[in-house]
Protein backbone atom coordinates (compact mmCIF):
# COMPACT_ATOMS: atom_id res chain seq x y z
CA UNK A 1 0.00 0.00 0.00
CA UNK A 2 2.82 2.42 0.80
CA UNK A 3 4.32 1.82 -2.65
CA UNK A 4 1.05 2.79 -4.30
CA UNK A 5 0.98 6.06 -2.37
CA UNK A 6 4.57 6.79 -3.36
CA UNK A 7 3.82 6.01 -7.00
CA UNK A 8 0.77 8.30 -6.95
CA UNK A 9 2.79 11.11 -5.39
CA UNK A 10 5.59 10.62 -7.91
CA UNK A 11 3.12 10.61 -10.80
CA UNK A 12 1.62 13.88 -9.57
CA UNK A 13 5.08 15.42 -9.42
CA UNK A 14 6.02 14.20 -12.91
CA UNK A 15 2.73 15.26 -14.47
CA UNK A 16 2.94 18.66 -12.88
CA UNK A 17 6.33 19.64 -14.25
CA UNK A 18 4.86 20.58 -17.61
CA UNK A 19 6.15 23.71 -19.33
CA UNK A 20 5.33 26.80 -17.27
CA UNK A 21 2.36 29.00 -17.91
CA UNK A 22 1.24 32.05 -15.98
CA UNK A 23 -1.78 32.73 -13.84
CA UNK A 24 -4.51 34.13 -16.03
CA UNK A 25 -5.74 36.81 -13.67
CA UNK A 26 -6.69 37.77 -10.15
CA UNK A 27 -10.38 38.17 -9.34
CA UNK A 28 -11.50 40.02 -6.25
CA UNK A 29 -14.92 39.77 -4.75
CA UNK A 30 -17.14 38.46 -1.98
CA UNK A 31 -17.77 34.76 -1.43
CA UNK A 32 -21.54 34.69 -1.71
CA UNK A 33 -22.11 30.95 -1.37
CA UNK A 34 -20.12 27.80 -0.67
CA UNK A 35 -21.40 24.82 -2.67
CA UNK A 36 -19.08 22.01 -1.57
CA UNK A 37 -15.68 21.31 -0.06
CA UNK A 38 -13.97 22.66 -3.19
CA UNK A 39 -16.44 24.99 -4.93
CA UNK A 40 -17.92 28.40 -4.13
CA UNK A 41 -19.57 31.41 -5.77
CA UNK A 42 -17.64 34.66 -6.01
CA UNK A 43 -19.60 37.88 -6.52
CA UNK A 44 -17.48 40.46 -8.31
CA UNK A 45 -17.81 44.23 -7.69
CA UNK A 46 -19.70 44.43 -11.01
CA UNK A 47 -22.39 42.17 -9.54
CA UNK A 48 -21.46 39.22 -11.76
CA UNK A 49 -21.27 35.92 -9.89
CA UNK A 50 -18.86 33.17 -10.90
CA UNK A 51 -18.70 29.60 -9.65
CA UNK A 52 -15.06 28.92 -8.68
CA UNK A 53 -13.30 25.61 -8.03
CA UNK A 54 -10.37 25.51 -5.60
CA UNK A 55 -7.45 24.68 -7.86
CA UNK A 56 -5.39 21.69 -6.76
CA UNK A 57 -8.16 20.00 -4.77
CA UNK A 58 -10.98 17.53 -5.14
CA UNK A 59 -13.21 17.17 -2.10
CA UNK A 60 -15.63 14.34 -1.27
CA UNK A 61 -19.00 14.96 -2.88
CA UNK A 62 -22.02 16.17 -0.92
CA UNK A 63 -25.47 14.75 -1.33
CA UNK A 64 -27.49 16.66 -3.92
CA UNK A 65 -31.24 17.09 -3.52
CA UNK A 66 -33.88 18.49 -5.83
CA UNK A 67 -34.79 21.87 -4.28
CA UNK A 68 -38.46 21.49 -5.24
CA UNK A 69 -39.12 17.88 -4.23
CA UNK A 70 -36.39 17.28 -1.68
CA UNK A 71 -35.63 14.00 -3.45
CA UNK A 72 -31.99 12.86 -3.48
CA UNK A 73 -30.55 13.51 -6.94
CA UNK A 74 -27.10 12.14 -6.09
CA UNK A 75 -25.91 10.48 -2.89
CA UNK A 76 -23.01 11.97 -1.00
CA UNK A 77 -19.71 10.53 0.12
CA UNK A 78 -18.40 10.15 3.64
CA UNK A 79 -16.86 13.47 4.74
CA UNK A 80 -18.56 15.38 1.90
CA UNK A 81 -20.71 17.38 4.29
CA UNK A 82 -17.80 17.90 6.70
CA UNK A 83 -15.57 19.21 3.88
CA UNK A 84 -18.36 21.61 2.86
CA UNK A 85 -18.73 22.89 6.44
CA UNK A 86 -14.98 23.44 6.81
CA UNK A 87 -14.70 25.41 3.56
CA UNK A 88 -17.85 27.35 4.43
CA UNK A 89 -16.33 28.37 7.77
CA UNK A 90 -13.19 29.59 6.01
CA UNK A 91 -14.78 31.47 3.10
CA UNK A 92 -18.46 32.34 3.48
CA UNK A 93 -19.14 36.09 3.31
CA UNK A 94 -15.43 36.92 3.08
CA UNK A 95 -13.82 39.29 0.65
CA UNK A 96 -11.15 37.32 -1.19
CA UNK A 97 -8.70 37.48 -4.07
CA UNK A 98 -8.67 34.42 -6.33
CA UNK A 99 -5.54 33.73 -8.37
CA UNK A 100 -7.10 32.18 -11.46
CA UNK A 101 -5.08 29.35 -12.97
CA UNK A 102 -5.29 26.01 -14.67
CA UNK A 103 -7.19 24.70 -17.64
CA UNK A 104 -10.59 24.80 -15.96
CA UNK A 105 -12.62 27.86 -16.90
CA UNK A 106 -13.00 29.14 -13.31
CA UNK A 107 -10.38 27.58 -11.09
CA UNK A 108 -8.00 29.30 -8.73
CA UNK A 109 -6.19 29.51 -5.43
CA UNK A 110 -7.02 31.69 -2.44
CA UNK A 111 -4.65 32.85 0.27
CA UNK A 112 -6.16 34.25 3.46
CA UNK A 113 -3.94 35.32 6.35
CA UNK A 114 -0.93 33.81 4.53
CA UNK A 115 -2.66 30.41 4.30
CA UNK A 116 -3.43 28.70 1.00
CA UNK A 117 -7.03 27.57 1.57
CA UNK A 118 -6.81 24.63 -0.86
CA UNK A 119 -3.64 23.41 0.81
CA UNK A 120 -5.33 23.73 4.20
CA UNK A 121 -8.26 21.62 2.99
CA UNK A 122 -5.87 18.89 1.80
CA UNK A 123 -3.75 19.15 4.96
CA UNK A 124 -6.84 18.72 7.17
CA UNK A 125 -7.92 15.65 5.22
CA UNK A 126 -10.97 17.21 3.58
CA UNK A 127 -9.74 17.06 -0.02
CA UNK A 128 -7.45 15.11 -2.28
CA UNK A 129 -4.50 16.79 -3.99
CA UNK A 130 -5.82 16.71 -7.53
CA UNK A 131 -4.32 19.15 -10.01
CA UNK A 132 -1.11 21.04 -10.44
CA UNK A 133 -0.01 24.51 -11.33
CA UNK A 134 2.55 25.18 -14.02
CA UNK A 135 5.50 25.52 -11.65
CA UNK A 136 4.57 22.32 -9.80
CA UNK A 137 4.23 24.06 -6.42
CA UNK A 138 0.64 22.96 -5.93
CA UNK A 139 1.50 19.40 -6.96
CA UNK A 140 4.47 19.11 -4.64
CA UNK A 141 3.00 20.88 -1.61
CA UNK A 142 -0.46 19.38 -1.96
CA UNK A 143 0.86 15.84 -2.54
CA UNK A 144 3.06 16.17 0.55
CA UNK A 145 0.14 17.52 2.60
CA UNK A 146 -2.11 14.68 1.42
CA UNK A 147 0.49 12.07 2.34
CA UNK A 148 0.85 13.59 5.84
CA UNK A 149 -2.94 13.69 6.30
CA UNK A 150 -3.11 10.03 5.24
CA UNK A 151 -0.36 9.04 7.71
CA UNK A 152 -2.07 10.90 10.55
CA UNK A 153 -5.53 9.65 9.49
CA UNK A 154 -7.03 13.13 9.41
CA UNK A 155 -10.48 13.81 8.01
CA UNK A 156 -11.48 11.43 5.22
CA UNK A 157 -8.30 9.44 5.81
CA UNK A 158 -9.90 8.01 8.97
CA UNK A 159 -11.51 5.58 6.51
CA UNK A 160 -9.50 2.54 5.48
CA UNK A 161 -10.10 2.95 1.75
CA UNK A 162 -11.73 6.29 0.94
CA UNK A 163 -13.11 6.50 -2.58
CA UNK A 164 -11.76 9.45 -4.58
CA UNK A 165 -14.50 11.81 -5.80
CA UNK A 166 -13.65 11.26 -9.46
CA UNK A 167 -14.16 7.50 -9.03
CA UNK A 168 -17.33 8.05 -7.01
CA UNK A 169 -18.82 10.24 -9.75
CA UNK A 170 -17.80 7.88 -12.53
CA UNK A 171 -19.38 4.86 -10.80
CA UNK A 172 -22.51 6.84 -9.90
CA UNK A 173 -22.90 8.04 -13.51
CA UNK A 174 -22.48 4.48 -14.81
CA UNK A 175 -25.11 3.25 -12.36
CA UNK A 176 -27.51 6.03 -13.37
CA UNK A 177 -26.97 5.24 -17.06
CA UNK A 178 -27.80 1.58 -16.41
CA UNK A 179 -30.96 2.52 -14.52
CA UNK A 180 -32.15 4.90 -17.24
CA UNK A 181 -31.07 2.74 -20.21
Amino acid sequence: MIYLRQIISLCLLVLCTAPPATAESVLEGMVSEVHSGDTFSLTLPSGETLKIHLYGTDAPKREKRDPKTGKVKRPGQPFGEEAFQVLKSKLERRKVSVNMMGKEKHSGTIVIDKQDIGLEMVRAGFAWAHQCNPAGRVAAEYAKAEEQARKERRGLWKQDHPQPPWEFLKLWQMKEALLVG
